[in-house]
């Protein structure tokens, strides 16, 4: 997504100071009618792009919701930080459908950085 694009550099150049490797990470939650994988995996390609010069693996990962398959898949890497995008949506449509950066911040037992993205 091209809406995202800020977000990852802005990531990477966080993370540049302390790592020299990151896992870009898709959480497929919805089993039946997800996108196809091909264009998950050209998503997945045109991000790692933007994490130069870090070295990037990529997961694909199936889940019933996003929260409970971030913190899965980061407790299976074994990683010591969630980077996540999130992109800012009306006060009253957050009331009815949640956010899940909020629920990850608020319930994951790594640290969490959220960048910010308007659209």
């Amino acid at each position: 997504n091209t809406a995202d694009q800020p977000a990852m550099s802005a990531f990477s150049k966080f993370v540049q100071a302390f790592a020299d490797k990151v896992h870009l990470v898709y959480i497929n939650t919805n089993l039946f009618y997800g996108l196809p994988m091909n264009v998950i995996k050209d998503v997945m390609k045109d991000a790692e792009s933007h994490f130069s010069p870090l070295k990037v693996e990529t997961h694909y990962f199936n889940d019933y919701g996003v929260e409970e398959g971030i913190n899965r898949i980061s407790e299976s890497l074994n990683v010591g930080l969630i980077g996540i995008s999130n992109i800012s949506k009306h006060p009253l449509k957050r009331i009815f459908s949640g956010s899940n950066v909020e629920a990850l911040v608020n319930h994951s037992e790594l640290p969490v950085l959220s960048v910010d993205i308007d659209i």
